[in-house]
């Protein structure tokens, strides 16, 4: 039946009879109209709906459920981005901070080097001095002796003025070392703090569960590497830094506990925070006084007077230093002072961080803290310098060459029974160069009056003839080191260059 008739009418009979529906009249006087359906056409039209809504509800489901999925998936790269990211940020955080050690190390050892070249340009002119005075009246051979020591001053206060300059340009690089430093601690603690809001405050994650994120970065592949090997050393490398700088704080609180906990004061008496700035400030005036004498601008300070003071406070301190001590040793036993008095008063902070790292194992958190105590001269940074050279002889793989019969080598550094002990020990020491044995007949063994065997760990790595000694070479250039140890080192001893 057409559905539009009789001048577009419209006329639904022809579509409800296809779909098996009829007209009808219903109510009084079969005055309403009404429809009729079979039973079987309602139960087809209600199991095609409801098989149109579950078709509907199981495409939205399935859309809902791959967008969530999307979402997480986006979600835990992006935590794994942040946790990997900090990581490496961490590391070479405490790399730079290590870097900056070890150059204001350098830097400081080069103006105690201008100190000592000006002490021995005093020392050679009262030698000449001398030397004059106790020569006879000849003319003609105290001209001689007066063009050599014009010529011996003159080599002298060049290779000085050079040195000054040197020295100047270093304490003013140390000034800007301890401000980098400083800005870098406050600029990594920064990122720690915005690091820990996002996972705590927008991502809803609790301590345990950031802890385990970065545990998973650690064991899990890195991506974005062409090749699985280089995933591989990229992933050793970053659980070598990690393993490094657990090394360095596990060995400092070793330190805390071998040199402050069981040795305590030392003899020193109780200090306040006041007696240590006034301490710190008076070395500066000593130190800048040395140099300035160095350079043969002694200035308006009488060093003898500050020897002086330098001896009445230890004295009233009652912290232990020689008697026969010329004033730069009593400058460094001074500054020893110094650092015992500062750690003492500030034990409680350390233990702090000590137990707060054997309760939860966080060796970042724990090393930021200890960067924070030396930043605010709390913690010597001379203690960190000497853990992280230890940390890098440890993972040098040193070897000693020898023995090399009727040699010695010099400056001794410390004396051991076995020439396994002697080895261990020189291995962790940058300083050290090698070893030498004093056998029978030797003028140091006897002078020592020893006749057991004693193997000296020295610094020298030069063999000199000896009757009575045979010495070992340290050689630790059999291990080849990373990029970044060569930089650190290359830095440190390269610095005399700037």
């Amino acid at each position: 039946m057409i559905p539009f008739r009789n001048g577009g009418r419209y006329d639904t009979r022809g579509i409800l009879d296809s779909i098996g529906v009829k007209k009808a009249k219903m109510g009084a006087g079969d005055k309403d109209p009404a429809y009729i359906m079979a039973q079987n056409t309602c139960l087809k039209f209600i199991v095609l709906t409801l098989l149109f809504i579950g078709f509907v509800i199981v495409v939205l489901g399935t859309t809902i459920y791959k967008v969530d999925l999307r979402s997480k998936a986006a979600q835990q790269e992006t935590e794994n981005e942040k946790v990997v990211s900090r990581l490496e940020e961490r590391n070479t955080h405490h790399r730079l901070i290590e870097t900056h050690i070890n150059l204001k190390t350098a830097l400081k050892g080069q103006v105690t080097d201008l100190q000592e070249v000006g002490s021995f340009y005093h020392l050679v002119q009262n030698e000449l001095s001398k030397l004059k005075k106790s020569l006879p009246p000849n003319l003609h051979f105290r001209r001689k002796i007066d063009i050599f020591a014009k010529r011996v001053d003159v080599t002298l206060k060049t290779i000085l003025e050079r040195m000054s300059s040197r020295g100047r340009r270093a304490q003013d690089l140390m000034a800007e070392m301890e401000r980098a430093t400083r800005t870098e601690v406050a600029r990594d603690k920064l990122e720690e703090n915005r690091y820990h809001d996002f996972f705590l405050k927008q991502k809803g994650r609790s301590h345990d569960e950031i802890a385990k994120l970065e545990e998973e970065a650690d064991q899990n592949p890195i991506k974005g590497f062409n090749t699985e090997t280089k995933a591989k050393d990229v992933k050793v490398k970053a659980k070598r830094e990690k393993h490094r700088v657990k090394m360095v704080v596990e060995s400092f609180f070793k330190w805390f506990h071998e040199e402050l906990e069981e040795k305590g004061t030392k003899g020193l008496k109780s200090s306040s925070e006041d007696d240590v700035s006034r301490w710190k400030k008076f070395r500066s005036n000593v130190e800048a006084a040395l140099v300035e004498a160095a350079m043969g601008s002694p200035g308006k300070r009488d060093l003898s007077a500050l020897e002086l003071q330098l001896r009445d406070d230890m004295d009233l301190a009652g912290w232990d230093y020689p008697s026969s001590a010329d004033l730069r040793t009593l400058v460094e036993k001074y500054g020893e002072m110094i650092q015992r008095a500062s750690m003492l008063l500030h034990m409680d902070q350390i233990r702090k961080v000590r137990e707060r790292y054997l309760s939860n194992f966080d060796t970042y958190e724990a090393m930021d803290k200890i960067e924070e105590l030396m930043v605010y001269g709390i913690v010597p940074a001379e203690i960190l310098d000497g853990i992280y050279a230890q940390v890098r002889a440890s993972e040098t793989d040193c070897s000693f060459l020898g023995p090399h019969p009727h040699t010695s080598l010099e400056g001794v550094i410390e004396t051991f029974g076995t020439l396994e002990a002697a080895k261990s020990r020189c291995s962790l020491l940058d300083e050290c160069g090698g070893i030498t044995e004093l056998q029978q007949g030797s003028l140091e063994e006897k002078e020592e009056k020893s006749s057991s065997p004693a193997f000296t760990i020295r610094r020298g790595s030069k063999l000199h003839n000896s009757k009575y000694s045979r010495s070992w070479v340290k050689d630790c250039r059999g291990k080849e080191t990373e990029l970044e140890d060569a930089v650190i080192q290359a830095q440190a001893e390269a610095i005399a260059g700037f």
